[in-house]
Formats: C-alpha cells, structure tokens, sequence
C-alpha cells in the first residue's frame, strides 16, 4: 500500500561505506595504500597496519585527512624486508573514521626481474638466459578470450604456448620469449602486427592501477606503456602504440629497440627485446623497484586477425585495464 510504503521510506536511513581502498607495492621498502573518499566532504581518518610477515613498518599508525571525492595515496616505510616471506602474503589496515571501521585486505604477490651482470646479447639465441626460471603460459589458466578452447579456436599447448624471460641491467629492460605455434602467419607491418601472430607487451611503471571496484578507469594513463614486437614480412620490428607523457614522441611509431626474432624450426619462435630505460620513464633500474607489467602472445591460424591469445592476465587484448597486471619486482 501507498502510505505504507511511504512510511517505511520516510523512517528509513542510507549507508554507504565512507571510504574504499587497496594497497600497492611501490618498492620493496614502500608500500602505498590508495584511500578513496567516498562523500563529499573532507575526512579525518586513523589507519593502523597489521603485522605483516616479510617486513616490518617502522610507522604503524598514521592520521591523515583526505579530501572530498577523492583518493588519497598514504605511504607506509618497509624495513628487514624479506623477499621469500613477502611474496604471497596479506596486507591489512584498519581505518577508523568518526567512530566507523573499514578493513582493507590486500593479497601481496609479485614476480622477480632477474638483475643480469653479464653483457645480454640480442641474437634470438636464448641459451643466456638459462638461470632463469621463465614464466610458463601453455594451460587454459593462461587462455583468453574464455571461449577460445570452447570453440576449438586453441587447441593444446602444441597449438599455442610460450616460455618468458625477463633480464635487466642498468641501461636495458630485456624480454624474451620462446613461443610453440603450430602454424606462424605474420603478414602484417607497422601498426597492425597485433592482427596476426606477435606479442605484446605493457607496463604500468608505476604500479599504481587502481581496480575498478574502488574508482579506478580501465584505461591507460600518464605513466603507461604498451609495445609490440614481430617477425613481419621486412623483419623484425617494434611498435609503440601507447607512450607515457615523457615519450609522447615515441606512440603510434616504429621504434628501434634492439630486437631478434628468430625462427628455430617450423613450430618453434624466438623472440628477444632490449629496451632502453629511458622508453620506460618514469620507471628506472632502481634495485628493489615494484611495477605493473603484462605481456600476450597472440595467435592466428588462418589470414584473418588474431581471435585468440595466451597471457599472464587480461588488460592489453579485449579492452586496456593495467589494474589486472601483475607487480613485478626488480631484484637486488
């Protein structure tokens, strides 16, 4: 009934949580913790960390004041860091604002970037970086889109898989990947090498995506970056087809990384990349430094566009979110 229902709204009241948050790896002696305010208005807020296995914080308790509408980004110091007990472990905070707890929880997981000491040669010869545990992509887990297998579009790990290495030195980022692909098809040049088989690679340098979940936009910002690397018809080549603002000049343009590709037998496709660190700003070789990173290696089996693709997680094929990627970690 009408007066019914206009009673019960009448008396009734509206919650909404005051604030949202997650946390980030800055380094392995810095962890941020994005708070979002969710009113209007200012709010003075307490946030005390827990204990956390791996490292200690020689600050546990912080009073900070975030502002209307926005997201308020609190660092927390890391000491005795402990890489072996750090990784796959959980964050949590407790925030208290005007009486009101939130909890935030965050799962720490990150990837190790091999520090190189000897001089990398980019030859396709993949033999140098055989100390290094590469990141395996050859299961459904690593399959996108989800309908792929489904649909018969992949097959087995005969018809699409790659090995990953990642390598870094003071001056180079490097990349390289042995890829198994049943049948290799690259007709395009430029701009287009993503529309047949290729990989892709991106950076989120700063590691600070924020989830959707919590206001996060599911597109790239001022410090991302995305490249491209295949064996096209007039060779090797690097595309950029997203720059953060300090290499603006380099987006939408062949770039001229030192790059090898280099066909082992029929199935069988090595692929290696050198990047200067000053393509990667504001990112830098700095021993201990966390960043977001993804990389696809896309498949096509007949002469249309690539439909399918292995990758460590969505984000770069299918619609641009670098919340999804992965933190990685310069290693000391």
């Amino acid at each position: 009934p009408v007066e019914a229902l206009t009673k019960s709204i009448s008396n009734a009241s509206f919650s909404l949580p005051l604030i949202k948050g997650e946390a980030h790896l800055d380094s392995l002696s810095a962890l941020i913790l994005n708070i979002v305010n969710q009113t209007n208005r200012d709010l003075k807020a307490e946030i005390e960390v827990s204990p956390l296995k791996g490292a200690t914080f020689p600050t546990k308790r912080k009073v900070v004041l975030i502002p209307g509408r926005n997201i308020l980004p609190v660092e927390f110091k890391l000491e005795n860091t402990n890489i072996d007990f750090l990784n796959k472990n959980e964050f949590s905070a407790r925030i208290t604002i005007e009486g009101r707890t939130t909890l935030i929880n965050n799962y720490l997981e990150f990837y190790p970037v091999v520090y190189n000491k000897e001089k990398i040669a980019i030859d396709g010869d993949l033999t140098e970086y055989k100390n290094i545990s590469p990141i395996i992509l050859d299961n459904l887990n690593s399959l996108f889109p989800v309908d792929a297998y489904p649909n018969k579009l992949w097959t087995s790990a005969e018809d699409l898989s790659a090995k990953i290495y990642l390598a870094y030195d003071e001056k180079h980022f490097y990349f390289a990947a042995s890829v198994t692909d049943d049948k290799f098809i690259q007709e395009q040049t430029g701009t287009n090498i993503w529309q047949n088989d290729s990989i892709q690679i991106a950076f989120d340098s700063k590691n600070d995506a924020l989830s959707p979940e919590i206001g996060g936009i599911s597109s790239y910002d001022a410090n991302d970056y995305e490249y491209g690397i295949a064996l096209t018809p007039y060779g090797p080549q690097s595309f950029c087809w997203f720059a953060a603002e300090e290499r603006k000049e380099r987006e939408s343009n062949l770039v001229d990384f030192p790059l090898a590709i280099k066909r082992i037998n029929e199935t069988t496709t090595n692929y290696e990349l050198s990047i200067p660190w000053e393509y990667l700003l504001p990112l830098s070789p700095d021993k201990g430094k966390a960043f977001g990173f993804n990389f696809i290696t896309l498949d096509v089996d007949t002469k249309t566009t690539a439909s399918y693709w292995m990758g460590l997680t969505e984000g770069i094929a299918g619609g641009k979110d670098p919340s999804a990627y992965k933190t990685f970690i310069l290693m000391p």
